[in-house]
């Protein structure tokens, strides 16, 4: 845990939570200062990255760590941890040690129209590895606020993979 992070202190609680949601901040891994931080990053998260990760990586397994058996992991990020290099640690750890639930990506539009980076969100589970367990791949090819109704009704079926829902997003196990 990182020294500056004291659950204790700050909520009253143990180390460990029920859900951590996150829109974790966008900084490449140039970007991140100074060298020692950076190493000391990946040195401390070695099980889930690379030094060449981007700082949200981090992020990832931080939150992982924070959780309770069971619990929940939601982020709104930057999808280049499922493309490029410096993600295949992340995405062997996930595999290897928690559940992917469900990736979900916009094919017409991105989440923040100023951000110039595309983004996801992520929704993971940390638990027992059971290869019975599906990850859902969901890529909505509507508009993002036509995905949820007033009230927070979901007009989407995805009930059955590899069919299209009413938003036109398509889940593939």
């Amino acid at each position: 845990m990182p020294p500056w992070f004291d659950p204790k202190y700050m909520f009253d609680i143990a180390a460990e939570f029920d859900i951590v949601l996150s829109n974790p901040t966008y900084v490449c891994q140039e970007g991140i200062r100074p060298e020692s931080y950076k190493n000391e990053l990946a040195q401390r998260y070695a099980g889930a990255t690379v030094k060449q990760s981007d700082l949200y990586c981090y992020f990832y397994a931080q939150a992982l760590e924070l959780l309770v058996e069971g619990g929940a992991h939601v982020f709104v990020c930057y999808n280049s941890w499922l493309d490029l290099g410096y993600g295949v640690k992340l995405q062997e750890h996930l595999l290897y040690n928690d559940h992917i639930e469900a990736i979900y990506e916009s094919a017409i539009e991105r989440q923040f129209s100023t951000a110039d980076i595309n983004t996801i969100i992520s929704a993971i589970r940390k638990t027992n590895v059971n290869d019975k367990d599906a990850t859902w791949f969901v890529q909505l090819r509507d508009k993002f606020e036509l995905a949820v109704r007033p009230g927070g009704q979901r007009q989407e079926n995805c009930q059955k993979p590899g069919r299209t829902n009413s938003v036109g997003a398509q889940p593939t196990k």
